[in-house]
């Protein structure tokens, strides 16, 4: 009962609550205005992706539930407020169109975020060792981890457009700084550079921070793992005593 109150497992119920109940709103107000002067492909469009957003939050406590893990609070929240800014701003209120900031904002966060993921792949690789001398080399692993996830995105997102003629990539958007328009050159890029300024400040900030600390917190565990390792705490102290 303890373990279930939590401070990491009240922010993250509170921020899943919350955006639950966001979701559940968006979708009664889009409801509500029916089809209106967008059209009923765009009208239908905004429903499923609402729908399907409700339903992706849900995404990282079923794979903790399935494979029996401890997923960090940080995972939690990043990935419920990522989806929930992404549908109900981006693509509900339109401020991937209107406000080009809004996606910058949101690749620089997921630069730093994927570099903290990183940091647990490189720890359960390594065997879940102290950092000690590979730390340098963990950090490097962390930031190559980032900017691989945020290539594959660029991808995916020159995938989608040539394939279905879709502006993710804002190719068809007048409004850029700097031409080519046509080539999604211009987007492309500024979102690599900010996706690697990201990665980068939480990189060198995870490197000066395991050097003086050997915290776990940001690790996904196996919660058996985690068991067998209070028992072995627990058979020590009765040792001792």
């Amino acid at each position: 009962m303890k373990r279930f109150f939590a401070v990491g497992n009240i922010v993250t119920f509170i921020v899943y609550l919350l955006c639950f109940f966001v979701f559940v709103g968006v979708i009664i107000y889009v409801a509500v205005q029916g089809v209106g002067d967008d059209g009923t492909k765009e009208f239908w469009m905004k429903l499923g992706s609402l729908i399907g957003g409700l339903l992706a939050i849900n995404v990282t406590i079923l794979i903790a539930l399935i494979f029996k893990i401890r997923i960090p609070v940080y995972i939690h929240v990043y990935w419920v407020l990522l989806v929930t800014l992404c549908v109900v701003l981006g693509n509900v209120f339109n401020f991937f169109d209107d406000h080009p900031w809004f996606n910058k904002v949101l690749h620089g966060v997921s630069g730093g975020v994927l570099t903290m993921f990183g940091f647990t792949v490189a720890y359960l690789l390594s065997g879940n060792t102290k950092a000690g001398k590979l730390l340098l080399l963990l950090t490097i692993f962390a930031f190559c981890f980032s900017l691989t996830l945020g290539l594959f995105w660029e991808i995916l997102e020159f995938t989608v457009d040539t394939i279905s003629g879709q502006n993710m990539q804002r190719w068809q958007d007048q409004n850029a700084s700097t031409p080519p328009y046509e080539s999604g050159l211009v987007d492309t890029m500024w979102d690599t550079i900010v996706h690697t300024g990201g990665a980068l400040i939480v990189a060198v900030a995870g490197f000066f921070y395991l050097r003086k600390r050997d915290d776990r917190w940001f690790l996904i565990e196996k919660k058996i793992r985690k068991v067998e390792r209070a028992e072995r705490v627990k058979s020590k102290d009765l040792a001792n005593t």
